[in-house]
């Protein structure tokens, strides 16, 4: 296996984040990016920020205009967020943030991943990189980040999220699978298993932590949290 490689923007390599990356073994290298932002491939960035951020954005509204200059920002990119958004929402409604969580997996078509601490972050950074630069069940070349090219030079990113060379949704029926696993606890099986069971996104999102116990491999415990994300009530 290859040795990996992360870029990071200069705030987020005094990060915890990057530390643990460094602890597996990563080697984490400061570049010209913009705030909040990492590369995995010259391709795939992800804006890392926490849920206390994302809400902030959702309050002030400028999580749309964030989402869209990220987008343009990089052809493949990812929202990955440290902490549920739903515990620091600080007046931002919980049907504000899932609105917000659907304009940017529904319309924008980026995967949301949410990680509950620092340690799972950074778990899901070092999965994403080992998948995408050493090949394990993706077919991308890259092997390691190159540093971005300035925004006036050519290049084949269109800006519109398409991947050239990684999967991308196709149908409906994919992309409601798509938007459940971004969800947390929530695998390409699971996301399969609730879809079969409910038949779309909003009968899913309305179902009781009862009900989705029955789905195989949700027990009480994580059919209550999954339930609690999606509704907003946290306790």
């Amino acid at each position: 296996m290859k040795s990996l490689t992360v870029l990071v923007d200069t705030p987020t390599s005094q990060h915890p984040v990057t530390q643990l990356l460094r602890d597996k073994g990563v080697q984490v290298t400061q570049s010209n990016l913009k705030i909040e932002q990492m590369r995995v491939t010259d391709r795939c960035g992800i804006w890392f920020l926490t849920g206390e951020e994302f809400a902030h954005y959702i309050g002030d509204k400028s999580i749309y205009r964030r989402v869209n200059e990220f987008k343009k920002s990089v052809p493949e990119p990812i929202v990955l967020v440290e902490g549920n958004p739903m515990n620091y929402r600080n007046g931002v409604s919980g049907p504000a943030i899932r609105s917000a969580i659907a304009f940017v997996t529904l319309t924008n078509r980026i995967p949301v991943l949410i990680g509950e601490d620092t340690a799972e972050v950074a778990e899901l950074i070092y999965v994403m990189s080992n998948q995408a630069q050493n090949g394990m069940g993706m077919s991308i070349s890259e092997s390691a980040p190159k540093e971005p090219a300035p925004a006036h030079a050519g290049g084949n990113g269109n800006g519109n999220g398409s991947n050239g060379n990684g999967h991308r949704p196709k149908d409906l029926s994919e992309l409601q699978e798509y938007i459940l696993e971004s969800l947390p606890d929530v695998g390409p099986s699971t996301a399969k298993a609730l879809l079969k069971k409910y038949g779309n996104l909003r009968a899913v999102f309305g179902a009781s932590p009862k009900e989705l116990t029955r789905i195989p491999g949700i027990g009480p415990k994580k059919a209550k949290r999954l339930a609690a994300f999606l509704s907003g009530t946290l306790d």
